[in-house]
């Protein structure tokens, strides 16, 4: 993974994010169905970050944080 301070060639790849799962802070009721959904991914050459628990599964997490990510990445 690059460091921030290395020369970022323009191209958004996911080998150069960090990824964190969290569990998003909800009510006691619905939090077991929730453990670690959140994703939080942050563009290590830009420091740009995203964090997505909109949907009850990782995978469809995932996959929102990464597609926003790029958009964020390449709107410079």
């Amino acid at each position: 993974m690059p460091e921030q301070d290395e020369k970022w060639d323009g191209i958004f790849v996911e080998e150069d994010c960090e990824e964190e799962l969290f569990t998003p802070d909800l009510p006691d009721e619905v939090r077991p169905a929730w453990i670690d959904v959140g994703v939080r991914l942050t563009h290590i050459p830009t420091g740009k970050n995203v964090t997505v628990y909109s949907a009850p599964s990782y995978p469809e997490n995932r996959k929102r944080a990464v597609r926003a990510l790029r958009h964020r990445v390449n709107d410079r």
